[in-house]
C-alpha cells in the first residue's frame, strides 16, 4: 500500500523536542565525574548517568528517520541538483560547528602546554590526526577525536556519503511491513555484533562498536521512516504511539537498572530496539508523549542541540580542571550545588554563543551562497 508524502513539518515537531532530552542525557553523563566527586552517595545511581550512552544510538536513528522523511521523494528521481542540494545541506549543518569546536580544543590545549612543539608531539595533536579530524575522518583508525564527542559526527558524516543510495533503494519499497521487519532485522544483527565485539576493551570502544552502532541505528531509522510513510492515517498517528513511546522509556530504564556493569562503557544491549522505537513513537504520537516532547523549552534545546553536543565537553573539561585544583569535594553542599548549576549554565552560554555566532549564520550563508533549494 502507498500513501502521499508527508508535507507538513509540524507532524515531526516532537522529533526536535526529543533531541533536547537526548542531549541533556549526554550532558548529565559527562557531568557525572564532577557530581560523584562532590556527592559520593550519587555513585549509587551511576547507571542512571551512564545509560545515557544509548542516547547516541537514538540520535543516529533520528538522523536516518528525518533525512528519509525529508529526501525520500526527492530521490525518487535523483539528479545532480538533488545530490548537490543534499550534500551542501549536510555540509552546512555539520562542518562549521565541528571545525570551530575542534579549533577551540586546539587553542585550549595550546594555552595549557604553552608550546606548539609539545602540542604537535602529543598523539592527539600530531599533523596526521589534525588532518583526519579536519576532514571528519576521526572515527577511522589510527585517528582519535580531538573533541571526544565528535566521534559520532564523523561516523554520521561517513554514513551520509552512502545514504543517497539507500534512499534510492527505499523509493521502491511498497510495504510498511517489509520496512519494519527489515528495521527489526537490522537491530537484531546490531545486537549480535555488539555482543560479539563487546565494550570491555578500549580498542572495541573506539574502533569497533561505534561502527556497529551507526551501522544498525541510522539505516533502521531510514527504514522506520519509510514504513511510517506507508501506513494508513489511522495507524500513522495516534495515542498508540504514545503508549509505544512511554513503554520504550520504561523498558530502557528497567534494562539499564538491571544490566551488569561492563569494564569500560556501560551499554545494555537489550535496550537497542527501544532506543530506535523512540523515534517512530515520537513521530506518530498525538497525546501527552508528544506534548512532553513539544514543550517550548524542549523545542528550543532541541534546536540548539548540535552546538550543545559539540561544545559541552570542552566546557566541562575546563571546569573539571578548575575543580581539581580547588578540592571542591570538601566545600559546603550549597556551594557544590551552585557549582553544578553554574556548570550547566556556562555550558548553555557557550552553546548559545556557538549557535548564534556560528551554526545558524554559517548554515544560512552556505545555503544562500550556493543557492540550494
Amino acid at each position: 500500500m502507498t500513501t502521499a508524502p508527508v508535507t507538513t513539518k509540524t507532524e515531526l515537531s516532537a522529533l526536535t523536542g526529543i533531541r533536547a532530552y537526548l542531549v541533556l542525557m549526554v550532558l548529565a553523563n559527562h557531568l557525572s565525574p564532577l557530581t560523584f566527586v562532590m556527592f559520593p552517595r550519587m555513585q549509587g545511581y551511576d547507571r542512571v548517568f551512564w545509560s545515557a550512552n544509548g542516547a547516541v544510538d537514538t540520535f543516529f536513528a533520528l538522523s536516518g528517520f528525518v533525512l528519509t522523511y525529508t529526501y525520500l521523494e526527492r530521490f525518487r528521481r535523483p539528479s545532480v541538483v538533488t545530490v548537490r542540494d543534499y550534500a551542501v545541506a549536510r555540509f552546512a549543518r555539520i562542518y562549521p560547528v565541528f571545525i570551530v569546536s575542534m579549533v577551540l580544543w586546539v587553542v585550549y590545549v595550546l594555552t595549557i602546554t604553552r608550546s606548539l612543539g609539545d602540542l604537535l608531539n602529543s598523539e592527539r595533536f600530531r599533523p596526521l590526526n589534525l588532518l583526519m579530524n579536519g576532514l571528519l575522518l576521526n572515527a577511522i583508525p589510527p585517528a582519535t577525536s580531538i573533541n571526544s564527542p565528535s566521534w559520532s559526527v564523523s561516523l554520521e558524516t561517513i554514513a551520509y556519503v552512502f545514504l543517497p543510495l539507500l534512499l534510492i533503494a527505499l523509493t521502491q519499497v511498497k510495504s510498511a511491513s517489509w520496512a519494519f521487519a527489515s528495521a527489526g532485522l537490522l537491530v537484531l544483527c546490531g545486537a549480535l555484533l555488539m555482543h560479539r565485539f563487546n565494550a570491555d576493551t578500549m580498542n572495541s570502544v573506539v574502533y569497533q562498536t561505534p561502527w556497529i552502532r551507526v551501522g544498525y541505528a541510522l539505516p533502521a531509522g531510514c527504514l522506520l521512516a519509510c514504513g511510517w510513510r506507508l501506513l494508513p492515517p489511522r495507524l500513522k498517528s495516534g495515542v498508540h504511539w504514545d503508549v509505544v513511546g512511554i513503554g520504550s522509556v520504561a523498558a530502557i530504564a528497567a534494562i539499564a537498572a538491571s544490566s551488569p556493569q561492563r569494564l569500560i562503557v556501560y551499554y545494555p544491549i537489550a535496550t537497542m530496539p527501544f532506543l530506535v522505537l523512540l523515534v517512530i513513537a515520537a513521530a506518530g504520537s498525538t497525546g501527552w508523549f508528544k506534548a512532553l516532547l513539544s514543550v517550548r523549552p524542549a523545542m528550543f534545546v532541541g534546536t540548539v542541540s548540535y552546538s550543545l553536543y559539540l561544545v559541552h565537553y570542552l566546557v566541562l573539561i575546563i571546569i573539571f580542571r578548575w575543580a581539581s585544583t580547588h578540592d571542591v569535594s570538601g566545600w559546603s553542599t550549597a556551594v557544590q550545588l551552585l557549582i553544578l548549576v553554574g556548570s550547566v549554565c556556562i555550558v548553555f552560554v557557550a552553546t548559545l554563543t556557538m549557535y548564534y555566532l556560528v551554526e545558524r549564520p554559517s548554515r544560512r550563508w552556505i545555503r544562500r551562497r550556493l543557492g540550494i533549494r
